[in-house]
């Protein structure tokens, strides 16, 4: 697990887009899934190949993430569930974040009529679910309640012991700074996505370097 931190406006969450394909970078390098992706890569490739695929991001606003019109039971249609797609399938995964009697309450319901902290644990289930070998997540414990949130911290220590890595985004510096391996600070003077050239440096606390 690595840790990015830095002052808001900085650009952590342009950083992320970019290492998902999302928006162009002016220079990237990243190997990831054993494919070198660079600021000339392909867009088609990074839907193809990355997106859900080898990486996956949880994004900070789970608003913009999900399809408010749609019904809660549909975020997760044609995803590759472990179990399916069936109901029962997923209540026994919506299980891992809702008691029982939320989900018979939410299964039929419309994401925006949610609450910030239900759309939240939908946003975070949605891209848990895929499996993939990195997961990028911006802010995860937003909106969270504290027992809610040491549920993501638990499924996301989950995911680091199956060896899949792990690039957390975020501003409670007193929960990651001690739960990742790595802490990187993001200067206010670059949004070069280099870390070894152009900005991005690792607190005097950490080990290594950054690899998904």
């Amino acid at each position: 697990m690595a840790y990015l931190k830095a002052p808001s406006g900085t650009g952590k969450t342009t950083l992320m887009k970019a290492m998902m394909g999302l928006v162009p970078a002016l220079k990237l390098r990243m190997i990831v899934g054993g494919f070198l992706c660079t600021e000339r890569t392909d867009r088609d490739f990074w839907r193809q190949t990355v997106q859900g695929r080898i990486l996956t991001a949880v994004f900070q606003h789970a608003d913009e993430a999900l399809n408010l019109r749609s019904r809660v039971r549909d975020v997760f249609r044609g995803l590759p569930l472990p179990e399916g797609s069936t109901v029962d399938s997923l209540r026994k995964f919506l299980r891992l974040m809702f008691s029982d009697e939320e989900i018979e309450n939410l299964l039929f319901r419309r994401v925006q009529l949610l609450s910030g902290g239900q759309k939240q644990k939908l946003n975070l289930l949605r891209a848990l679910v895929l499996n993939t070998d990195g997961i990028i997540l911006d802010e995860p414990l937003n909106g969270l309640d504290f027992h809610s949130g040491q549920t993501v911290l638990r499924m996301l220590d989950a995911k680091r012991r199956e060896g899949k890595g792990i690039l957390v985004i975020s501003h409670n510096e007193e929960i990651f700074d001690t739960q990742a391996d790595d802490v990187y600070y993001l200067k206010r003077d670059t949004l070069s996505a280099h870390a070894s050239a152009h900005g991005l440096t690792q607190t005097p606390a950490e080990r290594g370097t950054m690899t998904l």
